[in-house]
C-alpha cells in the first residue's frame, strides 16, 4: 500500500484510472470480459510528482479480477508519446524502472518489441514510440518513471479507435496473449493470434515466454528478454531512478533537459 498523504506532502498528485475509463479503450475481447470492478472503480492508480527538484512519477498496476472468467493481466491500455515541440531531438521522451516483473510493448515505423523486464528493470521510450505496460506478476506492479512534463505529451487516439493492442489473461497453465484483430486489418500486426504460454514455476514466466518467441514474431511483434538501455547508458543507468533523478549531474537529467521544466 501507498501512504497518499505521504506522496502528496512530497509534491505528487494523484490520478486515478477507473474502469469507465479503461473501458475507452477496450477491445472487442475486453468488452466481452464481466469484470468484477465496474463503472466509478479504481482500475489502477498513478502519481505524478509535480514538485521541484522532479521526482519520478509512480504507476501501481494490479490485475484485474473477471467473473468465473479468471483474472486479466493489468495493463495501462496503451499510448503514444508525441513530438511536443518542433526539432525535438532528445535520445527519449520516458524512462520507465519496474520494481516487479512485468513487460513493455514499443511500437515505432519499423517494428513492435515486447521487452520482458524484471525487477529494477528500465527501459526507455522514443519520442512517437506507442508503449503499452502489462503485469506479469500475481501481485500489483509497481513502475517509476520519469520524463520532462514540459517536453512529454501523449495521445490515446489510436487506442480509443482500435483498443489495446493486446488481452493477456493469466490461465491454469500460464499465460495467454490475444492480439487485437483491429491491428492486423489496419496493417500493424501481421496475423490475428493467441498465444497460450505454459509455466512451469512462478519464478520462470519470462523464459516461458521467451521459448515461445517464435510465435510472436510471426505475428509480428519482437521479443526481448530485458532493456533497451543504450550501451554508453548502462553503467551508469543501473542506479536507481530515484537516485538519477535526484543528481542533477546525471546523463538522464541533462538528456530530459529537466532543468528547463
Amino acid at each position: 500500500m501507498i501512504d497518499r498523504k505521504k506522496l502528496e506532502a512530497k509534491g505528487y498528485k494523484f490520478n486515478d484510472r477507473t474502469m469507465d475509463t479503461l473501458a475507452k479503450r477496450f477491445s472487442e475481447d475486453y468488452k466481452r470480459i464481466d469484470f468484477v470492478l465496474k463503472g466509478k472503480d479504481i482500475a489502477y492508480t498513478g502519481a505524478e510528482h509535480t514538485g521541484k527538484p522532479k521526482l519520478p512519477n509512480i504507476t501501481i498496476l494490479p490485475n484485474l479480477f473477471t467473473v468465473g472468467e479468471g483474472i486479466v493481466a493489468g495493463q495501462n491500455m496503451g499510448h503514444k508519446h508525441t513530438r511536443y515541440e518542433l526539432g525535438d531531438r532528445r535520445r527519449f521522451q520516458e524512462v520507465y524502472e519496474l520494481h516487479s516483473m512485468g513487460a513493455m510493448i514499443l511500437r515505432d515505423e519499423n517494428s513492435i518489441r515486447m521487452h520482458l523486464l524484471e525487477k529494477g528493470d528500465k527501459v526507455i521510450v522514443g519520442t512517437n514510440e506507442y508503449m503499452t505496460m502489462i503485469n506479469l506478476s500475481v501481485n500489483p506492479l509497481e513502475t517509476l518513471d520519469y520524463a520532462n512534463p514540459t517536453m512529454n505529451d501523449a495521445s490515446m487516439d489510436l487506442e480509443y479507435d482500435l483498443g489495446s493492442i493486446m488481452l493477456v489473461r493469466f490461465t491454469e497453465e500460464g499465460l495467454s496473449f490475444k492480439l487485437n484483430p483491429q491491428y492486423v486489418r489496419g496493417g500493424i500486426l501481421k496475423d490475428s493470434c493467441e498465444i497460450k504460454i505454459k509455466v512451469e514455476e512462478a519464478d520462470d514466466v519470462l523464459n516461458s515466454i521467451l521459448a515461445s518467441k517464435h510465435a510472436f514474431k510471426e505475428c509480428g511483434i519482437d521479443v526481448i528478454l530485458g532493456s533497451n538501455i543504450p550501451k554508453d547508458l548502462e553503467a551508469e543507468f543501473s542506479r536507481p531512478l530515484e537516485d538519477l533523478a535526484a543528481d542533477k549531474k546525471s546523463k538522464l537529467v541533462k538528456i530530459l533537459d529537466v532543468e528547463r521544466w
